[in-house]
């Protein structure tokens, strides 16, 4: 999953499922369930903490915090936060080579 826009709540959740993550610098990521007052949905309770670390997934799901996509970079949340230039798809398929058309 490429991620141009903020991804968060049901969104990161579902992002989650997915083998391969790329996001933008400046994209706003995160399950902000506990703002909310509930556990994180979508999947998020299971596969939140185990495809993290368990500090990095305790921090997204008891803090509820967002965080950019340089930061999910360090945190393993994604493989790779693209610059701002590189989110458009072509940019996306000349540097990794996409091999299935969707």
């Amino acid at each position: 999953v490429v991620s141009t826009q903020s991804t968060v709540g049901a969104g990161f959740c579902v992002a989650m499922f997915c083998d391969l993550r790329l996001t933008g610098q400046t994209v706003k990521l995160g399950a902000n369930f506990l703002r909310v007052g509930i556990s994180p949905g979508m999947g998020g309770s299971y596969t939140i903490p185990t495809k993290l670390s368990d500090q990095a997934s305790k921090e997204i799901i008891l803090t509820g915090r967002l965080f950019s996509g340089e930061e999910a970079e360090r945190m393993g949340v994604v493989m790779r936060a693209l610059p701002d230039k590189t989110q458009e798809s072509s940019g996306i398929n000349a540097e990794y080579g996409v091999a299935l058309p969707m």
